[in-house]
């Protein structure tokens, strides 16, 4: 006899990413949090963040926009997603990875405060209607093209924007300068004590 596997429906599922997102939110809010932790906590929330907005878009915001009931708040969250792809850019820029400052500080908590009170509205505004208005069956086709959203974005962005840092570039080019090196001494030796 086969076991029924239970599908988890778009609200778990947007519910969980939440909650991951909130952590690092935690760390943003935490006055005495080191930059490092800061640092860490930052570059993976801005991808988690990226990720899970435009997989929410797709699959949620668009599902969703033609609910008269839901319309206003769905719009809303399309401009917040916008005020906060404008600030993960300004932060990126700013090469936080390298150096964090109080600049740096102040826009990672307006971000982090942008997306706990978008985040909070979703799941007190938006979920119970949607609950409401929509079958089980219907929340877990949804959660199917989430996650299959999710991860095609996931692959997207790792392929655009994994690019190596700072130090493995530096290490990756000492180390072919000693390897160009070497077989450069070792000809110029070569030639030398052929001369002799």
């Amino acid at each position: 006899m086969k076991k029924k596997i239970s599908k988890k429906d778009i609200l778990q599922l947007m519910k969980i990413d939440h909650d991951m997102l909130r952590e690092a939110i935690a760390v943003f809010k935490n006055e005495h949090a080191f930059h490092s932790e800061k640092t860490r906590q930052l570059e993976r929330f801005l991808f988690n963040l990226k990720v899970h907005s435009e997989a929410e878009e797709i699959s949620f915001y668009d599902s969703m926009v033609g609910l008269l009931k839901l319309r206003a708040k769905i719009l809303e969250g399309y401009e917040e997603h916008n005020l906060a792809n404008h600030l993960m850019i300004e932060l990126k820029a700013m090469h936080f990875q390298n150096f964090w400052s109080e600049e740096v500080d102040a826009k990672a908590k307006v971000l982090a405060e942008l997306i706990e009170r978008h985040l909070n509205e979703e799941e007190s505004k938006l979920f119970p209607v949607v609950k409401a208005n929509m079958t089980k069956n219907e929340l877990e086709n949804l959660g199917v093209i989430y996650l299959q959203t999710r991860k095609e974005k996931r692959r997207e962005l790792e392929n655009r924007f994994t690019l190596p840092s700072i130090e493995s570039v530096t290490v990756a080019v000492q180390e072919s300068f000693k390897g160009t090196f070497g077989r450069v001494s070792s000809f110029v030796s070569s030639q030398f004590s052929a001369s002799r």
